[in-house]
């Protein structure tokens, strides 16, 4: 039967060019849109590497200089000493499990900077934190053996830099050995500034972010208040039996006077689950997100009409031709079944050229696409296989 549909298609070569050249542009352009669906459904469903349920961002502030009450007399040394106190009295509210200080580190943060660090002479782009130990367990971050503790005893001696997974595959990808211990070299120096206390999971920089290297340089809460004072993240993990709907009001309303040290004062307390919300609505990335989609939905029911009408034209005008193979005693079942497989072999001719062009494309594009230096031939022959499968689905429909 299949040698018969062959020998059908080529007989009406001049008219199932078009329909062949027709299904080619399209196929190329619905896995384009199946690719990017593909893609952002997989980066989202890739572990984040932490984890921000039941945690809380604390933000601490200053008089103003300007007000009634500022105190003039309160020294460095005194607010740092003040920064210790709220910090203590913050692990001892009920409730709380641990209270971790950083800066330009915590979850969907705007102030993340970003550098290069290398081992001998190799040198990896990647975000920079600066954390102390118990950010690890604030917000659950893990070795690649699922553990904490390590991560934490290693954080607490000065010096220390915890790598991603990410920025170890980099670092051996471009012929370095990394251990523990190994000194790892600001961008351009020639002697180690840091050395490796451990390796951590891959983590990524919000929810819609590929995997990307990371360096967590470790601080004790000591130096890192006296270096940021007030602007100091400080990031607290609640149990979960603790964590209300009221949890905030009642932090508020009690550490309100407990907070309030010299110049220092309790701002805002801000769930992650607000933090989350309020970052992706600055930066966009969500609108963008819903905004392609639209695009394509409305590129994908376009697809769908123009596959769908073609093929029932088709099969209206084919009619008499139709007819007689009944009278010569063909079934209704047989006859479509016939005209379903002509249909799929059509797209089956127009599939393996556009295979081509697509790899072709997705090779020499796909890997600043991806940022990630790794193309997905996974992730790039699923999505050809659900844009056949979606366009048999039109073409057995329209028949």
């Amino acid at each position: 039967m299949i040698k018969q549909l062959f020998k059908q298609i080529w007989s009406q070569r001049s008219v199932n060019l078009w329909i062949w050249m027709e299904l080619l542009i399209v196929f190329i352009c619905l896995s384009y849109v199946v690719d990017y669906l593909c893609r952002a459904a997989q980066t989202y469903g890739t572990p984040l590497g932490y984890n921000t349920e039941h945690v809380y961002k604390v933000k601490l502030a200053m008089v103003s200089p300007n007000s009634e009450a500022y105190d003039a007399t309160q020294t460095d040394s005194l607010c740092t000493e003040n920064l210790l106190t709220a910090l203590a009295r913050m692990r001892a509210y009920p409730g709380v499990e641990c209270v971790s200080v950083s800066s330009g580190a915590h979850p969907y943060n705007t102030s993340s900077s970003n550098g290069s660090r290398g081992v001998d002479t190799t040198w990896v782009h990647g975000y920079m934190y600066t954390v102390s130990p118990e950010f690890f367990r604030v917000f659950r971050i893990t070795d690649e053996q699922g553990r904490i503790d390590p991560l934490v005893t290693g954080a607490q001696t000065e010096k220390a830099v915890i790598l991603s997974a990410e920025t170890v595959r980099k670092l051996t990808e471009g012929g370095c050995t990394v251990n523990i211990g190994t000194g790892v070299m600001n961008y351009m120096d020639t002697i180690p500034s840091y050395f490796v206390a451990g390796v951590c999971a891959p983590t990524r920089y919000h929810d819609f972010h590929d995997v990307y290297p990371a360096y967590y340089t470790c601080r004790s809460e000591l130096r890192l208040l006296k270096q940021n004072a007030v602007n100091a993240e400080f990031c607290l993990r609640v149990r979960p039996d603790a964590d209300t709907e009221a949890f905030v009001s009642q932090f508020r309303k009690q550490m309100k006077t407990q907070l309030r040290l010299g110049n220092i004062y309790l701002l805002e307390v801000t769930s992650f689950d607000d933090l989350r919300t309020n970052y992706f609505r600055a930066n966009g990335v969500i609108n963008d997100i819903k905004t392609h989609v639209a695009g394509f939905s409305f590129l994908m029911l376009n697809i769908l009409l123009g596959i769908i009408g073609t093929f029932w034209i088709r099969t209206q005008q084919r009619r008499a031709e139709v007819g007689v193979r009944i009278a010569m005693g063909s079934t209704r079942t047989g006859i479509r079944w016939w005209l379903m497989g002509e249909g799929l072999i059509l797209l089956l001719l127009a599939a393996l050229p556009a295979l081509l062009i697509d790899w072709n494309v997705a090779y020499t594009l796909m890997e600043d696409f991806t940022e990630n230096d790794q193309f997905q031939w996974q992730r790039f022959f699923t999505g050809q296989l659900i844009t056949w499968v979606l366009m048999a689905c039109m073409i057995l429909l329209g028949v």
